[in-house]
């Protein structure tokens, strides 16, 4: 019996009946990774997502791929490359909320086929498909493929960079090298310096443990800054052209550093923020992701302690990528959980290898016995959760949707009954991932949809205005308002630029009563389009999923046609 002094100081890779069971779940998961990604193509982005989207459509309507805008305005806040891919498929598929997803899907298979290289390169192929199984079934992955941020794309570069550039220091051959500094370069021209110093915390300290003093001072880093420089270059000439010198130093210092020291942004200071989101990002894995963190961890500590050198075998590319960088994010002043996105797959690699250590040895056993009771009191739950939704909240009345939620419940009894071990822990698991993303977009979020009114604006205007129209929006940022209308005007944020459009006499306008209010001070002639009782989508407190709540929970906005302006007072 191999003693579990040995395990935790090296782990193990299995090769047993219950492995090579696994790869069954593995197909499955492909089959429902689409099912899922396929249904998500219908839920419209949103929030940010639909700025991002925005900014690629105005790189068309522009025909200016380096001085970016938003609603007419210079965007400066993040580098280019994810605009450039949504516009780029706009220019093959045309303008709609479709082509700006299919592209970055199509790009994260490499993110997860990097994750699963890696996690072979680093332990054995079994590793590297539950890695990877890990990752692309995970609540994060699946949720901002929908609400698509430039993290969803930066996790792709990262890990390949990692894979590419941890292969060369084995191999020593120079187009791996190559590869991994491209993709750091894109990397930084995704989202800043944070694309190269992630890879720089995964190799660095792997490097440092392993004594390679002459790996981190290679003439060959040179050649590498010189590469990474020419590719984000076509950034900082934007940003160059637009803010100056300010806009590098935003690029280099304050939309990464601000956001950590709060110059730029701050949104709270809970220094367990990322611990319980991580739960959230990693469901339904996350009972393997933290033992596996836990464990690796403390694997280090006792080499440490011991004094006991480390072996080839023993990689710190994975830990020491993902515990700086965390640590970096819990004590940064702004916290956002899809900052995660990009250290996700690192530690899906750790929970992958640990996850057969610990199902195939007995010393833990109690360990394996409490991962084994939450994994099957959590998908347990989410049925009934599911049912309050859409049998109370958001009434769910087609009879073919509940009959695919009997079959997926059918499906999860018998895998109960007929599977055992770690495969019925990963098949129940995922066939409640099924259930409840599917039951989000197709259900659940086109009824969210019908309070969130800039959809239905954008409707009313596309339809009623005219040709030479423009739609801007009064005292309401939502960036959704200009992507779906025909005819996108600007954010008015200033009384003064209100009283220059109203005086242009062809908008329409989307605004608030206090909005409506500053107008009729102004004697302003309108016409009313539409009154609209408006929720948002994040955050809905719970009041708002009351069926019977009262009506004072949404807020009141309006949309509002201009007509002849002769007689105001400007």
């Amino acid at each position: 019996m191999v003693s579990l002094t040995k395990i935790l100081m090296n782990g193990i890779t299995g090769n047993t009946n219950q492995i090579r069971s696994t790869k069954g779940i593995i197909l499955l998961a492909a089959i429902i990774y689409f099912g899922i990604n396929l249904s998500g193509l219908f839920v419209p982005v949103i929030e940010n997502a639909s700025k991002y989207a925005q900014v690629s459509r105005e790189i068309i309507d522009n025909n200016d791929w380096v001085n970016l805008t938003i609603a007419r305005e210079p965007y400066e806040q993040k580098p280019p490359l994810l605009f450039w891919i949504g516009a780029l498929s706009y220019s093959i598929l045309g303008v709609s909320f479709y082509a700006f997803k299919i592209p970055v899907l199509i790009l994260s298979l490499l993110g997860i086929y990097s994750t699963y290289r890696l996690g072979k390169l680093l332990y054995n192929k079994n590793t590297g498909m539950l890695a990877a199984f890990f990752w692309g079934t995970s609540l994060g992955y699946f949720y901002f493929h929908n609400d698509i941020h430039t993290d969803t794309i930066l996790v792709n570069f990262v890990i390949l960079a990692i894979w590419q550039l941890t292969a060369f220091f084995q191999d020593k051959k120079w187009h791996r090298f190559f590869t991994g500094i491209v993709a750091i370069g894109f990397a930084m021209l995704t989202k800043g310096p944070v694309g190269l110093a992630i890879p720089v915390f995964a190799l660095g300290i792997h490097l440092l443990m392993h004594r390679k003093y002459k790996e981190i001072f290679h003439i060959r880093w040179l050649l590498a800054a010189i590469l990474v420089f020419v590719i984000i270059s076509p950034a900082l000439v934007g940003l160059y052209k637009q803010s100056g010198i300010g806009g590098l130093r935003f690029f280099f210092w304050t939309n990464n550093v601000g956001r950590i020291t709060g110059e730029y942004r701050a949104s709270g200071s809970d220094p367990f923020f990322y611990f319980h989101n991580l739960v959230l990002m990693a469901s339904p894995w996350f009972m393997f992701v933290y033992p596996g963190l836990i464990l690796e961890i403390r694997k280090y500590i006792l080499k440490l302690f011991r004094k006991e050198k480390l072996q080839d075998s023993d990689e710190a590319v994975n830990i020491g990528g993902f515990i700086l960088f965390f640590l970096v994010l819990t004590i940064a002043s702004q916290k956002n959980p899809h900052y995660l996105m990009a250290i996700l797959p690192l530690a899906m690699i750790l929970a992958a290898k640990w996850t057969f250590t610990i199902f195939e040895n007995r010393q833990f056993l109690k360990l394996r016995k409490t991962i084994t009771i939450v994994n099957y009191i959590f998908p347990a739950l989410v049925w009934p959760l599911l049912l309050i939704f859409l049998a109370w909240i958001y009434p769910e009345r087609r009879a073919w949707f509940w009959s695919l939620c009997m079959i997926a419940t059918a499906g999860y009894i018998f895998t109960l009954i007929k599977t055992k071990g770690l495969p019925k822990q990963l098949a129940t698991l995922l066939i409640a991932q099924l259930v409840f993303f599917i039951s989000l977009n197709v259900s659940i979020m086109p009824q969210m949809f019908e309070n969130y009114s800039t959809f239905r604006a954008c409707k009313i205007f596309n339809k009623e205005a005219g040709s030479n129209s423009r739609l801007c929006s009064y005292r309401l940022r939502y960036w959704s308002l200009f992507y779906y209308s025909k005819n996108y005007g600007e954010w008015i944020r200033e009384g003064d630029r209100l009283r220059e459009v109203v005086s242009e006499k062809t908008d329409w306008l989307y605004t608030d009563k206090p909005g409506l209010d500053v107008l009729n001070n102004w004697g302003v002639r309108y016409n009313i389009k539409a009154e609209f009782n408006h929720r948002n989508i994040m955050g809905q407190a719970i009041e708002f999923l009351n069926p019977g709540g009262s009506e004072k929970n949404f807020r009141k906005y309006y949309l509002i046609e201009l007509t002849n302006q002769e007689n105001i007072i400007m």
